[in-house]
């Protein structure tokens, strides 16, 4: 059987894979960091702006940050599960990469790889180097170069320098600790800007501060539940909820089923 997994490489990448039994439909997902996935079983299906892609297995898809997404993951008729991996890079690495080889193009929503067995094997290292702590730092970052340079060869890539908005900006802050109860005073402080001014702008983006933080934990748990064995409980607090009850409401009322719908297996025949 297949394993969930997940694995960062600090200042260079992280990596997953997903495994679901089910086929579920979660609405406004933001990517918030440049990001290729590779399908193994099953199919991806992205929804934005009037648009849809198919990511079918064997086939990889590169999407670029500060996007939000209507995704569908649909398991394997015949495996019974999807399957997919993902690498997402820092833009520290975009950014050196980019000077040292100039920029092909943008992706600037979704870009859909050419099949290409070469390419998936440099996935492949790139995903196993990231998550093995005895490959050194400079070999990992050398397989996520390779990536790139892939992306250069069929003529796109990712913006290196974007300027971003205090959706985006706050959602940087929240990241560097999810769990940690959050006010908009603090954020405020870390903005330089009052907290008026900071709740006016959210308004502006037909947000809230509350609604912010509740939607970046909730998506963060949905990683969690997608890529780790954790327990419900443990994701629960690790996404600042102290009763799993609580999050399990907040979950279901974020994307419109439990936390278990993500794990659970198909039951044959029903």
């Amino acid at each position: 059987m297949p394993e969930r997994n997940i694995a960062s490489r600090e200042y260079l990448a992280h990596t997953g894979t997903v495994i679901q039994y089910n086929r579920l439909l979660y609405r406004r997902i933001a990517i918030h960091e440049a990001t290729i996935v590779q399908v193994h079983y099953g199919k991806k299906i992205l929804r934005w702006a009037g648009k849809e892609q198919i990511v079918r297995a064997g086939e990889a898809v590169a999407l670029a940050r500060w996007q939000s997404f209507d995704v569908l993951n649909e398991p394997d008729a015949q495996a019974g599960y999807y399957q997919a991996e993902w690498i997402t890079l820092e833009q520290r690495m975009i950014e050196q990469f980019t000077e040292q080889y100039g920029q092909a193009g943008a992706a600037n929503d979704v870009y859909l790889l050419p099949k290409n067995a070469d390419f998936s094997t440099s996935f492949r290292q790139a995903a196993h180097a990231v998550s093995d702590r005895h490959v050194p730092d400079m070999v990992v970052q050398t397989r996520l170069q390779e990536l790139l340079a892939w992306l250069k060869h069929y003529g796109t890539g990712f913006l290196p320098y974007q300027r971003i908005g205090p959706v985006q900006k706050i959602t940087q802050i929240i990241a560097t600790d999810i769990g940690r109860e959050w006010t908009a005073q603090e954020i405020a402080a870390q903005l330089n800007v009052s907290e008026a001014t900071l709740r006016r702008k959210l308004a502006e983006d037909q947000t809230s501060f509350r609604r912010l933080l509740t939607d970046i934990r909730m998506t963060h748990a949905l990683t969690l539940l997608q890529v780790t064995e954790q327990p419900v409980s443990q994701i629960a607090y690790a996404v600042g909820y102290e009763s799993p009850s609580r999050f399990t409401a907040r979950f279901r009322e974020r994307f419109g089923f439990a936390p278990s719908a993500i794990r659970k297996q198909q039951e044959k025949g029903g």
